[in-house]
């Protein structure tokens, strides 16, 4: 708590092992206020991990990084996004049966061919599929300027505009994506 805030297709996750809500996130942000008055802190640190993480696999890494940064008057903050791959399965199968050109209708094309097409259809399509929804759950977060992900990081610019704090951005992978949409 206090180091995260998780997002599931592109809003705060109030529910779960790991919720976020935008009252836990102002504490934060007050927090991190505090401390860098105190002059505990000089960095703030927004991390955004890659791809096919679950919540847990997530929850682990940003447990077990926190106490390193702290350590070195760095305050992690981790921009938590549902990509595990049975999230994202849910998120392609849920995709397909909404929209008309869902994944049935690239592999029933993909069937037509020889059969190493076939092998070569049927991995192309899950992979690219699977990669688009975890784009997709990257630039969710800021999509618009009232999106949960703008609002959080304008909360601590906002919080630190006066300070000497230096903010730093880091995505693996995928979350690389998610530093981008929040660039723009």
């Amino acid at each position: 708590a206090g180091h995260f805030a998780h997002f599931d297709d592109g809003f705060l996750k109030n529910k779960g092992d790991y919720w976020s809500t935008h009252d836990d996130i102002q504490l934060t942000i007050d927090r991190v206020r505090e401390l860098a008055d105190k002059g505990t802190i000089k960095h703030l640190l927004i991390y955004a991990h890659g791809g096919l993480n679950s919540p847990k696999d997530s929850a682990t890494r940003i447990k077990t990084m926190k106490d390193g940064f702290k350590r070195n008057g760095i305050y992690p903050f981790h921009m938590m996004y549902d990509t595990g791959i049975g999230e994202e399965l849910k998120d392609i199968i849920k995709r397909a049966f909404t929209r008309s050109e869902g994944l049935f209708d690239k592999w029933k094309d993909t069937l037509q061919d020889a059969s190493d097409k076939i092998i070569e259809g049927i991995t192309r399509a899950p992979g690219t599929a699977l990669w688009e929804e975890m784009k997709r759950g990257a630039a969710s977060p800021f999509k618009t300027p009232s999106s949960d992900g703008v609002t959080i990081i304008y909360g601590f610019l906002s919080a630190l505009a006066d300070t000497d704090v230096k903010v730093h951005l880091v995505g693996h992978s995928t979350g690389g994506i998610l530093i981008s949409h929040l660039l723009n």
